[in-house]
């Protein structure tokens, strides 16, 4: 926990932060040295005008972080599965560190780049294509012999209008190139698809979960209604840290992860 390292940072003394927050010194100290909740955690990064995972661990230790079990879970004794909660902090680092502006747009390589920046030292796969076959529910993936012949010809797939990348990120969606993880990677190299062709990217706060999950869930046979639902939440704020950071916290949401 950074707490007391960022409050200094920002140029605070803990009498001055305690006095904006409302609060006591004392109460801030038990915070400091505690386990605060997700709420608690909101509120001070609000008033530190940073994001939240600023206040768990710095740019510079997560950059390139390679064991998972070195990070105490800092939220609130709650058991947070810490490969999520590590994940989200790293792919918040992708693009608060402009690590996201050397990847590749659209190609298999950047695919696996962001891949291996959100799982590296969580998967042993982290970056790399599957060799098994998977599914979901009822919904069988690519077959793994495929995977090498497919993925150059969605690589190769136009990206021009909005539909031509709903398309292709529905392809790779049917693909699934990776054991864990292709939600969350393939939305970020959606929206980076977006942001260099067209000038925007998905606003995902204003995609609903259970919409999302059944247009995903029907967009191989037919992907009007997903084009549909993601049409309506662009937005041209391509840069903008609330679209950016919020988005992403939405994203891991669809994948189950649920802060308190």
């Amino acid at each position: 926990m950074r707490i007391k390292e960022v409050i200094k940072e920002k140029g605070y003394t803990q009498k001055e932060f305690a006095e904006k927050l409302g609060m006591t010194t004392v109460g801030l100290a038990q915070i400091i040295a505690g386990k605060p909740s997700y709420t608690t955690l909101e509120k001070i990064a609000d008033a530190l005008e940073v994001e939240i995972w600023e206040l768990l661990i710095s740019k510079g230790e997560i950059v390139g972080k390679s064991n998972a079990a070195s990070l105490t879970c800092p939220h609130c004794g709650k058991s947070i599965t810490l490969k999520a909660e590590l994940s989200l902090v790293k792919a918040h680092a992708l693009f608060e560190t402009g690590d996201i502006d050397s990847i590749e747009v659209g190609t298999i390589k950047g695919l696996c780049d962001i891949h291996r920046y959100l799982f590296d030292g969580l998967y042993i796969f982290a970056g790399k294509i599957r060799t098994l076959n998977i599914s979901k529910g009822n919904f069988r993936f690519a077959n793994c012999m495929y995977l090498d012949v497919m993925l150059p010809v969605i690589e190769k797939m136009p990206e021009t209008t909005f539909d031509e990348i709903v398309a292709k990120y529905v392809e790779m969606n049917i693909a699934h190139p990776f054991m864990e993880g292709n939600g969350r990677t393939m939305r970020i190299w959606l929206d980076m698809i977006l942001k260099k062709n067209l000038a925007k990217v998905v606003d995902w706060r204003n995609v609903d979960k259970h919409l999302y999950l059944q247009a995903m869930e029907r967009s191989p046979i037919n992907d009007l209604e997903l084009r549909t639902l993601l049409n309506q939440a662009l937005t041209d704020q391509i840069n903008d840290r609330e679209v950016i950071f919020k988005g992403i916290t939405q994203s891991y949401y669809y994948e189950g992860y649920e802060p308190e």
